[in-house]
């Protein structure tokens, strides 16, 4: 009974877009992305235990958590590089063929050659025709953004235009096969941005977002899953953020760039974590935020700290 709750401390979870299963008690529509119940133990503990979620949307959602928590694991078995002891995927997009996980420090390409050549090697098999293979290569230049520099050699490169380079390479490898047909895969971002400078971050972001909107000339979209330790990034990027602790989904929500709440939680080590979660109090009504119930000895021992933004990162990850 959600009235057990102080109002103060009920989570709102917006319906329709990204649910946790073991703490949304409706499931929306059938999503892009399916995770059923994965359990994954790594040198005798849980990677992850039990985590559930759906998607309706593409993104990007981001993973949050300190070291340890899951974020990478889960990012694998989205890519298909890792399995889980139990558990279930499914992509329920119909044209859904290639996922791929970024990593920009093993990108592989040839230094002689410019980023043009390197594009269109990486597109060679799989087209009946060099302009069909072409008008692959102009599409993959003008979403990442390097049609201007799609001249220069790679070590020449500005570190935004590199990231871009990165995934157009990525992309390739997906479109170059014609069962793919432009099929989005699944971009697994691994902390991907998190040393980067803003004028890196803002603009890659950004192509991410446009990304996750539309991909393909038909107008499909590519699912976007980023692990970060970058809170102010998970918001200026993500639509929705996870927040991971010790292997489990602790909370989603919608992040916002102006007012966070952090909630202090132990683990089974009784180790300090902190993460935030959405600040709902004003602008959400009681209806609303009934939709989720917590119970008592979800929020036993939680303390609410309201934080600015500017001391966001500082104040939650130090």
């Amino acid at each position: 009974d959600s009235s057990l709750v102080p109002t103060s401390q009920r989570l709102f979870i917006p319906p329709f877009h990204l649910s946790v299963r073991n703490v949304h008690k409706t499931y929306p529509p059938p999503g892009i992305i399916d995770l059923f119940d994965f359990t994954k133990t790594e040198t005798g503990r849980f990677a992850l235990k039990g985590v559930s979620f759906s998607t309706s949307g593409c993104g990007p959602f981001a993973l949050i958590g300190t070291s340890g928590s899951g974020k990478s694991t889960m990012l694998k078995i989205l890519a298909d590089t890792e399995t889980a002891e139990e558990g279930a995927i499914e992509i329920n997009l119909d044209s859904m063929r290639g996922r791929i996980f970024l990593n920009p420090y093993a990108t592989h390409f040839e230094k002689t050659k410019t980023v043009e050549q390197n594009i269109m090697n990486a597109l060679v098999h799989g087209y009946d025709s060099n302009s069909q293979r072409y008008d692959c290569y102009l599409h993959l230049i003008r979403v990442t953004d390097l049609f201007e520099v799609q001249s220069k050699h790679p070590s020449s490169l500005a570190n935004r235009e590199f990231y871009c380079f990165a995934l157009a390479l990525k992309l390739a490898e997906v479109a170059r096969d014609r069962r793919y047909s432009f099929a989005p895969p699944v971009v697994a971002v691994d902390e991907w941005l998190d040393r980067a400078d803003n004028r890196v971050q803002s603009p890659v972001c950004h192509m991410l977002k446009e990304l996750a909107q539309g991909w393909g000339p038909r107008g499909l979209h590519l699912p976007v899953v980023m692990a970060t330790h970058n809170l102010p990034l998970a918001a200026a990027t993500a639509g929705e953020t996870i927040f991971l602790i010790s292997g489990e989904v602790a909370e989603v929500c919608p992040p916002s760039e102006s007012t966070y709440i952090s909630m202090e939680l132990y683990d089974s080590r009784q180790k300090r974590q902190a993460f935030p979660l959405r600040h709902w109090s004003e602008g959400v009504s009681h209806k609303e935020a009934a939709q989720v119930k917590v119970s008592p000895a979800a929020i036993e021992g939680i303390k609410f700290i309201h934080l600015p933004s500017k001391d966001m990162e500082s104040a939650l990850w130090e």
